[in-house]
């Protein structure tokens, strides 16, 4: 019962969010219903690595964009049916992941953060610079609409569904590997190595199933994006989108599963509630990101053992 309660979180959240538009436009409703479906895709990804194994990834929303291109390119040249693109483009993000934390095994806290800073600029410039590939700074055009058994899902009701099978069942995966040992020993990576290592586990084999795991659910969310929007451009799949859905996730509560929502809720009013801020979308997110770590940081410790510290405290001194 308590999984299913999870489970419709994000159902909850959507309806909450996407009301406004519900009212304003129904095709207009489903297409940010389908943004929001893919936000909890990639939040799931990053709460994978950096809220379970305790590593800051700043490349994770480039993984998206080599699922993207993957996709897109297989269906573009040749001609490979959508459904198999965007299996297909998961894996290939997947593998990427998996080689990034492969070359990065050895590297500590800071260096493995810049490590990861520096594979998102070169996966950017790789979708800049190989156009034969990815097209360039235009990007890919046309890319055609997600079918299934020959049954079209163009019209944006009908690719919701798609985009919100695959949020559910990587929520359900997250959900299943923080109740498993794996997802207990991920934590322990995080939270002491020494600990994990005592055990008789392996970091580093660790790392790499977190990499690779979140690395192929933000592919999978860029070859669904790819198919749903027709097009793929370099610009969404830049540092700045990183960093912006790793504080989404810091102030849902980092390491926690309504961390995953939060950022999801966070994502679409930066790219679709706040748009006609023009280029403010990210001042005043912050700006409420600020305020809400700080309003945490006052609030935070307020368990009844701590009250009870916090009484006894000067009791004490004196």
């Amino acid at each position: 019962m308590k999984r299913i309660k999870i489970l419709l979180c994000p159902v909850v959240g959507m309806i909450l969010v996407l009301l406004p538009s519900l009212i304003h436009a129904q095709p207009y409703f489903w297409r940010v219903a389908s943004l929001f479906m893919l936000a909890l895709l990639i939040a799931a990804g990053l709460h994978l690595v950096t809220g379970m194994a305790r590593v800051i990834s700043l490349c994770h929303v480039a993984f998206c964009g080599v699922g993207a291109y993957v996709a897109g390119r297989l269906t573009l040249s040749c001609g490979m049916p959508p459904l198999v693109s965007v299996a297909v483009g998961a894996v290939v993000a997947g593998i990427a992941a998996l080689i990034l934390g492969w070359v990065t095994l050895s590297l500590e806290d800071l260096y493995l953060t810049l490590a990861t800073l520096a594979a998102s600029e070169i996966l950017g410039n790789v979708f800049r610079g190989c156009t034969a590939l990815t097209g360039g700074a235009n990007g890919l055009i046309g890319v055609p609409p997600l079918s299934i058994l020959r049954m079209s899902f163009a019209s944006p009701d009908r690719y919701f569904l798609v985009c919100a099978v695959a949020a559910v069942g990587a929520l359900a995966l997250i959900l299943r590997l923080e109740d498993s040992i794996l997802g207990k020993s991920l934590r322990a990576v995080g939270d002491s190595e020494i600990l994990v290592e005592s055990f008789g586990l392996r970091r580093d084999v660790l790392r790499l199933v977190a990499f690779g795991v979140g690395g192929a659910l933000a592919g999978l969310a860029g070859a669904i994006a790819a198919h749903v929007d027709g097009f793929v451009g370099p610009e969404s799949f830049g540092v700045a989108q990183s960093v912006s859905y790793l504080c989404f996730l810091v102030i849902g509560g980092l390491g926690r599963f309504r961390s995953i929502i939060i950022a999801g809720v966070f994502a679409i009013l930066a790219t679709e509630f706040l748009r006609g801020f023009q280029g403010w979308q990210m001042v005043i997110l912050s700006a409420l990101a600020i305020f809400i770590l700080w309003w945490s940081s006052r609030t935070g410790p307020s368990s009844p053992k701590v009250r009870v510290l916090r009484k006894a405290a000067p009791a004490r001194l004196t």
